[in-house]
């Protein structure tokens, strides 16, 4: 059986102390291939009201990745992790981190993480949230203004101020 699939069942068991040793093992053999099984871990883990668990040990697989330079794959850890964490504000420094990885060619992003607020107090749910509504609009993305403009593609986003341009029919 899988190193991960061993994971999953060993939560599904509810067998916890062998969960936890396995996990730290796989984290120490370089078994941190994909973030997808430590969710899913952590899923299992949710859903038998262990989220605060489930969030300790995926911030464990956050390093890792990180050395491995696998931001992306750190950055789906870390909000999971967020969204279960009883103190998510703890997270905080390693999500902006990690998302300025991510999107560090991103035209804009530095704006849109400064209006989200997230790398500063705001709760880090709702500033994951609003980030995630100002990223939904990359450069090449169609949009349609419902106050009468019709369809545009946004051309570009100020790195300063996160204003776009959007270039209307």
């Amino acid at each position: 059986m899988a190193p991960t699939a061993d994971l999953i069942r060993l939560a599904e068991e509810r067998a916890y102390d062998a969960l936890e040793s396995a996990w730290l093992g796989a984290l120490e053999s370089g078994e941190n291939g994909d973030p997808a099984a430590f969710i899913a871990t952590a899923d299992v883990l949710a859903s038998q009201n262990e989220p605060e668990r489930a969030a300790t040990l995926l911030s464990l697989a956050v390093p890792p990745l990180k050395a491995a330079g696998r931001f992306a794959g750190a950055l789906r850890i870390l909000r999971r992790a967020a969204s279960l964490a009883a103190r998510p504000g703890d997270l905080r420094a390693d999500l902006v981190g990690c998302l300025r990885k991510v999107h560090e060619d991103g035209a804009g992003f530095e704006a849109y993480l400064k209006k989200s607020q997230l790398a500063e107090k705001a709760p880090v749910k709702s500033a994951l949230e609003r980030l995630d509504k100002f990223l939904d609009f990359p450069i090449g993305r169609y949009v349609h203004h419902a106050g009468g403009w019709g369809v545009g593609k946004v051309v570009d986003a100020d790195r300063r101020t996160g204003d776009l341009t959007i270039d209307f029919e």
